[in-house]
């Protein structure tokens, strides 16, 4: 395997959550490549990932949520509140026991998103 591929199978089950981060080595590559285009909380941004070790570590995450948040996508889906249209595919999801705080982690990730783009308007 090339470094890129070892690098993310070491970091693939690490995080807590329902979403798409960097590993701390990609940090390094984002940051010096893209400096300037990074902590933009509509695409791509530095949060702190919650770790299955119970401790969180600063990784780039996809702003996933703000599809959901999205008015041409809500209009597009027939959807009126990306809130309702998140917990709506969420609330069809099975929580196996041991598996809470993944959900938890996930539904807190979404709001910040939210905050994060409602600041903005």
């Amino acid at each position: 395997m090339g470094e890129a591929v070892s690098d993310a199978a070491s970091w693939y089950d690490k995080a807590a959550w329902m979403g798409l981060s960097s590993t701390p080595r990609t940090n390094t590559v984002l940051e010096f490549h893209y400096a300037d285009r990074l902590d933009d909380s509509r695409f791509i941004h530095k949060y702190d990932v919650p770790l299955k070790s119970g401790k969180t570590f600063g990784l780039y995450a996809i702003s996933w949520p703000g599809l959901f948040l999205d008015t041409g996508m809500l209009e597009l889906e027939k959807k009126t509140d990306g809130r309702r249209w998140f917990l709506e595919i969420l609330h069809k999801l099975s929580v196996p026991e041991g598996t809470e705080t993944i959900f938890e982690n996930t539904k807190r990730y979404f709001s910040f998103i939210e905050s994060a783009l409602l600041e903005k308007l």
